[in-house]
């Protein structure tokens, strides 16, 4: 049985605010929320990175490309957010389906708010690969969070979506294609909605680029 973070759930209903993007909705103050928590242990769900490779995108900026190996051997399916460099938006305004617009791909969730972040639902048993992840700028270090449960007015709660929208157990996926995709909205949202988040685990990754590759 996994520890249960009673201060990263605390920080997640209050929306610990470092950034100074907080919103005010009606009476209501909303900030973002931040996406503190446990430590991935040796026993549960991991991230590591298989490639790692600088490459000149925009108007002669820097952006890393990730192939990540994801695993699951807890008994949840969790959510695995792509970047979670910054926080997680207090409240939503869009929650859609990601898919490329040739050819198959996998479900990516997109939550958008004050804050925009893309994730994968990693179903128990998991073992895949996610490939061409693009992040802007030179990434020195990948902060993997896995999250047990995303609610929409603390009582919608996202992760009851049907299988359709979770990864297969087993694959090597594309996603390259997320800087160009189609999307679809999935839940209906009626303004903005306050976020509840419950963080199962987090941690730090050292991105080691690929010898061969160049900017």
């Amino acid at each position: 049985m996994r520890k249960v973070a009673p201060l990263a759930f605390v920080l997640a209903i209050a929306g610990c605010n470092r950034s100074g993007r907080e919103t005010r909705v009606g009476a209501s103050l909303i900030v973002p929320i931040e996406l503190a928590g446990p430590t991935c242990d040796s026993q549960g769900p991991s991230v590591s990175i298989e490639h790692a490779r600088r490459v000149r995108c925009g108007k002669g900026d820097t952006c890393t490309i990730l192939d990540l190996h994801v695993r699951n051997p807890s008994d949840h399916t969790l959510w695995l957010l792509l970047d979670a460099r910054d926080e997680f938006s207090g409240y939503l305004e869009s929650v859609s389906i990601l898919h490329a617009k040739t050819g198959q791909s996998p479900p990516v969730w997109e939550f958008s708010g004050q804050n925009q972040h893309q994730g994968v639902r990693v179903p128990v048993a998991a073992d895949v690969v996610a490939r061409g992840i693009e992040f802007f700028g030179k990434l020195e270090r990948y902060p993997a969070v896995f999250l047990n449960r995303i609610a929409l007015d603390y009582d919608r709660h996202l992760e009851l979506a049907d299988a359709t929208t979770t990864l297969p157990a087993r694959g090597d996926f594309d996603l390259s294609w997320l800087n160009d995709a189609e999307s679809h909205a999935l839940f209906p949202l009626d303004g903005r909605e306050r976020v509840s988040l419950d963080v199962w685990c987090t941690s730090e990754i050292p991105v080691k680029f690929d010898e061969a590759a160049g900017e």
